[in-house]
């Protein structure tokens, strides 16, 4: 069995990891920042920044692992809500017109120099 005490012990040690953070995406489409506090509105917004610097560093978060997601090509002509939106937002049009990997590597970019 084990002592309660040990676990207790280890929960106080333990840094908490995100395995699912991806400011990346709305960062580079939604242009939030990610040094700045953002709180949430109710409902649903799919570009509206939840993970923010400020908010990581207090909740004593360890580690993040962040993925890069470029919108696949065929979303433009399968939805057409996607494909209006990427009339309207240049850089949507962008990440579904150009290789993935070109815009992957602008998306970085993006963040790093915000």
């Amino acid at each position: 069995m084990t002592d309660p005490g040990q676990v207790a012990e280890v929960h106080a040690r333990a840094k908490p990891i995100d395995l699912h953070a991806h400011p990346s995406t709305k960062i580079y489409f939604g242009k939030a920042k990610l040094k700045k506090r953002y709180t949430p509105d109710p409902g649903f917004n799919p570009v509206e920044l939840r993970t923010s610097y400020p908010s990581m560093v207090e909740g004593g978060l360890g580690a993040v692992c962040s993925a890069v997601y470029v919108p696949e090509h065929y979303l433009r002509k399968d939805c057409w809500v996607i494909d209006l939106a990427s009339n309207a937002i240049p850089r949507l049009r962008e990440a579904l017109t150009r290789p993935a990997d070109r815009v992957a590597k602008k998306m970085l970019k993006v963040v790093e120099d915000q």
